[in-house]
């Protein structure tokens, strides 16, 4: 058996075990059996590399590729990818969609602090904080915009305020990240990241981003052609 054989077998036997029943799924999260059959639709057609009809694993190569926006279609793969092992089977993709249509304050606090700390540490560091503000800068611009020192508390911002541009807004980065970073050692923990989520629920803005841009990515439509007994996903993006 040749190499190519057995590794294309490898990826069928891989891609159908790595998965778990539908109606596993139905238990254990707020979806219904029509959801969840409609999303097993949608993993499949994202293991499908774009131009070609193979499956394959959903690995971070196939995954990234189904996104417009490269550097949002990385970060969604580390917060996908659970286990850690460089790929999302069918169980991880359902759940993470779970918590960001439908999860409670708590679940979202957890995704959220794996999509912040970009590098896996287990801190948000510095470099972690400036990639994110980067990637989702409009989803966090209003509340950068609230580290402001003439800003008044509740004021409403302006548009030519919301029309500042990343550059004008580096002291805003070090006011906003200093007050996540409690103890001052350079990086913000588990622990600190669920308190300034807390006191600032607008830091989990970037996990509405990242809701749409993975339903855009598997080519969601439930908006024109709902499945019987189907909650639109857009309702559930990601509100506190």
């Amino acid at each position: 058996i040749n190499a190519e054989y057995m590794g294309h077998f490898l990826s069928v036997y891989f891609f159908r075990c790595m998965g778990n029943t539908d109606s596993d799924l139905v238990n254990e999260t707020p979806f219904t059996e029509a959801e969840v059959a409609h999303m097993r639709k949608k993993y499949e057609l994202m293991c499908r590399t774009p131009g070609m009809d193979e499956k394959r694993l959903l690995d971070r190569e196939t995954f990234v590729s189904q996104f417009t926006d490269k550097d949002i279609g990385n970060l969604a793969f580390n917060m996908f990818d659970q286990k850690k092992n460089d790929v999302v089977d069918f169980r991880e993709f359902v759940t993470c969609l779970a918590v960001l249509m439908q999860g409670s304050t708590e679940e979202k606090i957890e995704h959220c602090f794996t999509l912040y700390d970009t590098d896996g540490s287990g801190f948000v560091s510095r470099q972690d904080f400036d990639h994110i503000v980067d990637v989702f800068f409009f989803a966090l611009r209003g509340l950068l915009l609230q580290m402001r020192s003439d800003a008044p508390a509740g004021s409403e911002h302006s548009v030519s305020q919301l029309k500042l541009q990343k550059e004008e807004m580096k002291g805003e980065f070090d006011v906003l990240f200093a007050k996540g970073d409690q103890t001052k050692d350079g990086r913000i923990t588990r622990a600190e990241f669920t308190a300034f989520c807390m006191e600032h629920p607008e830091v989990l803005e970037p996990l509405a981003s990242v809701l749409r841009a993975t339903l855009r990515a598997c080519r969601w439509e439930w908006d024109q052609n709902p499945p019987e007994g189907a909650v639109p996903a857009m309702s559930r993006c990601p509100v506190m």
